[in-house]
């Protein structure tokens, strides 16, 4: 595979997409109405699901905050679907990596 193509189809992206979503139903579902014995584990799940999305969303958006308003947006849902997302929007991106040390 050359590195032109596509590491993941559109379609995979878009199941990796809806998967990443339903997880987070499922999850927060658990919180509402706890699912017997994997309630606590569920719950251990949301906590790190949304660590792990809340720290590549401050990656990628601090990796693209030059490219403004729409670095938000994307944060946002690098938020919620993830390194899917990053992988859908890698070529909007390109050359716009922020040339200075984050810190």
């Amino acid at each position: 595979m050359s590195q032109k193509e596509e590491c993941m189809s559109p379609q995979m992206l878009t199941g990796g997409k809806i998967a990443t979503l339903g997880l987070w139903i499922i999850l927060f579902l658990n919180l509402i109405s706890p699912m017997g014995g994997l309630a606590g584990l569920l719950k251990i799940g949301l906590v790190l699901l949304i660590l792990t999305h809340a720290f590549e969303a401050m990656v990628f958006y601090n990796k693209h905050k030059d490219a403004g308003d729409q670095a938000k947006a994307d944060a946002g849902q690098v938020f919620i679907f993830g390194f899917f997302h990053t992988l859908s929007v890698k070529d909007k991106y390109a050359g716009i990596e922020r040339s200075e040390p984050i810190g």
